[in-house]
Order: structure tokens, then sequence, then C-alpha cells
């Protein structure tokens, strides 16, 4: 994810695309809401890139490799830090939950992500929303991924994918909300909350 890193070279044009498509956004950010959590002010989204989503969130800090996007983040007021998700630079209790929107598919080892997360908090909460590879819009993205400067680098997952990633590190699913059902009744957006230790 660090080399030639997209989001970082073509951080203005990633915010732009925010503003151009500002209605599927707004739609986005009421899927998570629907998981219905109470705000927690020890949150932080791990590839969180220019801070729109924790902005509209509440999410006071955030975590990227792309320096420009998470230079953006900064002027809207987050505390954006420079890293990655398979090294986060977070002491051990310091954060609650980890939100993880759009970004687990970009990682180079989502299992790893996972047990960082475990290394600061072994009670930790997250909240992932991720494009389902098993459903059309998760179909249409991964054949014109190679094309997409931004998802050419992706690793999309199924929903069994995911669940059973989660469960391997020891996370339980609560709660799940979609959003762009397809003709078989399968949402190609998901966001889900999943607690560890319990």
């Amino acid at each position: 994810m660090n080399k030639a890193n997209p989001f970082d070279l073509f951080s203005d044009e990633y915010e732009a695309w925010y503003d151009e498509n500002n209605e599927l956004f707004n739609q986005e950010v009421n899927t998570i809401k629907e998981l219905h959590l109470p705000a927690h002010r020890r949150s932080i989204e791990i590839g969180g890139g220019t801070g729109r989503f924790a902005e509209k969130l509440g999410i006071r800090f955030l975590i990227d490799p792309a320096l420009n996007a998470a230079n953006k983040a900064l002027k809207k007021n987050i505390a954006a830090i420079y890293g990655k998700g398979e090294q986060l630079p977070l002491k051990p209790g310091s954060i609650a939950r980890f939100y993880f929107i759009f970004s687990l598919c970009f990682v180079e080892d989502p299992q790893k992500v996972l047990q960082q997360v475990l290394r600061i908090n072994q009670s930790a909460e997250i909240v992932i929303m991720y494009i389902r590879l098993d459903s059309d819009l998760g179909r249409k993205y991964e054949e014109k991924k190679a094309g997409n400067k931004f998802y050419k680098n992706a690793r999309f997952f199924t929903k069994k994918e995911l669940n059973e990633l989660l469960n391997n590190e020891g996370f339980i699913i609560r709660k799940t909300a979609g959003m762009m059902y397809d003709t078989a009744g399968s949402p190609g957006l998901i966001a889900l909350f999943a607690k560890a230790g319990v």
C-alpha cells in the first residue's frame, strides 16, 4: 500500500470524489449510523484518508499511509497520524474502537492488522464497511479495478471470507447494515460492528 500510493499522489482527485458524489457518500455514512453505536471518544479510523468519514462520524483520530491525504484530514481538525495498519503506532489501551471504512481491502496483511488491533486492546470494537465481492456491485468493481488508479491493488472480500477472517482472530459480529442491494437481495456494501473477547 505504500509504493506509489495513489491516495497520496492523487489526493485532490480523491477528495473531489466526495463533493461530486455527495448523495452516495451520505448514504454510506447513514448505513454506518444504522448500526446505532454510541459515540466513543477513544475511536480511530484506520486508513482514514482525507478524513471525510471521520468528520461525519465524529471520529477524532485517524491513521493513513498517504501523507497528502492525512494532511487534508488535519485541516478538518482531525488528529491524523502517518502510519499503516500492520504497524499501528499506538500504545496498548489507547484506543477502544477501530473503524475500517473501505480500507481493509487495501492493507497488505489483513490478519496482521487485526492482530495489531488486539495488541492495542484485547476487547476491541471494530466497525468495518466494505464492498462485498459476492454481489453484483462487488463483481463490477472486481472486473474494472485493473483500470482504476485507486482500486487496482484492492483485494475485495466475500461475506464469508471476511466473516472467517474476523472469527479466526476472535471477533464476534454483533450488528450489520447494508445498502445497494442487487437483484438477488444481497447488499453490495456492508457495514458491520464486531467485538473481540466475547
